[in-house]
């Protein structure tokens, strides 16, 4: 895929640990802590027991071109080692943060500043979160990753379907179609 990149912060592959299922809850000494408030002011929170990985669905779509887009979709995926949940949290992309050397701005203009990798920094900086990487979509990986699949079935309403063409109800869809 040419345009789905994932990074971590130290550059090690975060996923290599599996999650096991059948693994035992989360330590309740994790849980005390997130529920104490014994943080120092300003301290990132973390566990061993969660990896958290942003992902990032973008707009980019004018290559070659200085326009990197805009952070359309800001979710982030945490993953329990102990228990094998998996939970998504999704960011208002017209939340107000501070952008370094920009000032006050949206959210999904920090990915137009500084891409993936600044998007990160301030999901962690604001909400003081241990965010372990990203991974990145734009819309040219999205239509590869839905035919990677060989598709999807998506339920059109009768405006969605004579918008695209195609029938209502229930329709297989390629990457292209999906995107629409």
């Amino acid at each position: 895929l040419n345009h789905l990149s994932f990074a971590s912060q130290n550059g090690d592959s975060i996923l290599q640990e599996i999650i096991q299922p059948g693994s035992t809850p989360i330590l309740s000494d994790d849980i005390a802590q997130i529920q104490s408030g014994n943080r120092a002011e300003g301290e990132i929170l973390s566990s061993k027991n969660i990896i958290n990985i942003l992902l990032i669905g973008s707009d980019y779509r004018i290559p070659y071109t200085s326009d990197p887009g805009r952070a359309d979709v800001t979710m982030l995926c945490s993953l329990n080692k102990k228990t094998g949940s998996i939970k998504l949290v999704s960011f208002e992309r017209g939340i107000m943060v501070e952008v370094p050397g920009v000032g006050t701005d949206l959210l999904t203009h920090s990915f137009h500043w500084g891409g993936a990798e600044l998007t990160t920094d301030i999901i962690r900086d604001c909400f003081l979160l241990d965010v372990a990487g990203y991974a990145h979509v734009d819309f040219d990986s999205f239509t590869q990753l839905v035919d990677a699949v060989g598709g999807v079935e998506i339920e059109l309403t009768d405006s969605e379907a004579w918008a695209l063409g195609l029938r209502t109800g229930w329709n297989h869809m390629n990457g292209s179609e999906a995107l629409k």
